[in-house]
């Protein structure tokens, strides 16, 4: 949904006439959206349960993507879809914890990583393919628009696991506990928050800023693909391995150091090694944010417990990572070069260290559960 957008950025400023703050906004605000309703998703759990309320999601999802064939002929449109995504994209984010930990309480590290793996397939699908699909139509409102077919068909799907899931009888004495005096949590949120911030900094600015550097938009759509795509794979592939391990924060290291090296070169030298940078690039980050996923669930006693970590963790992470794409769209507009914008993603990327606390509280807590509280 958001990522089909930046690979096809110079067409839309080209058409409407957006500067790159215009550009980094349509960016930031489903972020805004996110983070605002990550603290309502879990009442909206109690009342309408896990299924119905995906539903709703994906629903505004789809009427974001439909209204998105209007756009060329008011640049506004834009906006608007992208505060209906933001709001569906919200629900998604909001609800995929609890939904981990009261329908798979199992295996909730490996279906973390599945659930995590999947939005970032979704990413990597419309990033490489919506270019193509513009010069193919000519039409780029088009190519955005193609993506509410899938929408509506998940929206379909997930009525019909709603009709027939028979949710936990106890919604209605659901209580929302957002642990704000605890500082495993607030270290938590802070890792989501910087990891969030570096992703979408690259969400909304990869593919333009190799396409102003020598590459086309098909070009630049791909490369993005293929770095979501190899998200998908870090995603799926960290938290396997992470979960055999006795302790996870060496590898958490290795990875995090790495990945902000590549972040670096991407913006010192974009032509030196640019697939195997980008392969590297986002095995590390889309590793390190399964894992930060999947600590949400995991420091939950239940999934009351998981909605309401989830739904402080995940308001401080998309409130942070709103500003991201916005304030470097204002930055390129007063002549920041590409290799500066790479540099502050690659601090943010460097900071992903502090979740080395939450780490160490999922370590001690194995093998027993205990709230949050104030530690």
């Amino acid at each position: 949904m958001i990522a089909s957008v930046p690979p096809l950025s110079l067409d839309i400023q080209a058409s409407l006439g957006f500067n790159d703050a215009m550009i980094g906004a349509l960016t930031t605000i489903p972020t805004v959206c996110m983070a605002i309703f990550a603290l309502v998703i879990p009442r909206l759990v109690r009342r309408h349960g896990i299924g119905w309320l995906t539903v709703g999601g994906l629903a505004a999802i789809t009427v974001a993507l439909t209204l998105r064939w209007w756009s060329s002929s008011w640049g506004g449109v834009l906006f608007l879809t992208a505060l209906l995504a933001g709001v569906g994209i919200a629900v998604g984010a909001g609800v995929t914890p609890s939904f981990v930990r009261e329908w798979f309480p199992e295996r909730v590290m490996r279906v973390s990583s599945y659930t995590t793996a999947t939005f970032m397939a979704g990413a990597a699908i419309a990033a490489a393919v919506t270019v193509p699909l513009a010069q193919w139509w000519g039409s780029w409102p088009a190519a955005l628009t193609v993506w509410a077919i899938p929408a509506f068909l998940a929206t379909v799907a997930w009525a019909v696991v709603a009709l027939r899931r028979t949710e936990s009888a106890d919604r209605s004495e659901f209580v929302m506990r957002l642990p704000w005096r605890s500082r495993t949590a607030w270290f938590l949120a802070a890792f989501l928050a910087v990891n969030s911030v570096a992703f979408y900094i690259l969400l909304a600015w990869m593919a333009p800023s190799y396409d102003e550097r020598g590459w086309t938009q098909a070009e630049g759509g791909y490369l993005f693909g293929f770095f979501s795509l190899l998200q998908v794979v870090g995603a799926i592939a960290i938290p396997r391995i992470t979960s055999r391990l006795a302790d996870r924060r060496p590898l958490f290291i290795v990875l995090v150091l790495i990945s902000t090296g590549v972040v670096l070169l991407m913006g010192v030298a974009p032509e030196w090694m640019t697939w195997p940078v980008v392969a590297v690039a986002g095995i590390g980050l889309g590793g390190v944010f399964s894992v930060g996923m999947a600590l949400l669930p995991e420091l939950a006693t239940d999934a009351h417990d998981a909605a309401g970590l989830t739904a402080m963790a995940l308001f401080v992470a998309y409130a942070a990572a709103a500003v991201g794409p916005l304030a470097i769209g204002a930055l390129l507009d007063t002549g920041v070069t590409w290799t500066a914008v790479f540099a502050i993603a690659a601090v943010f990327t460097l900071a992903q260290l502090i979740g080395l606390g939450p780490l160490q509280r999922a370590r001690a807590g194995r093998g027993s559960r205990a709230p949050l509280g104030s530690g």
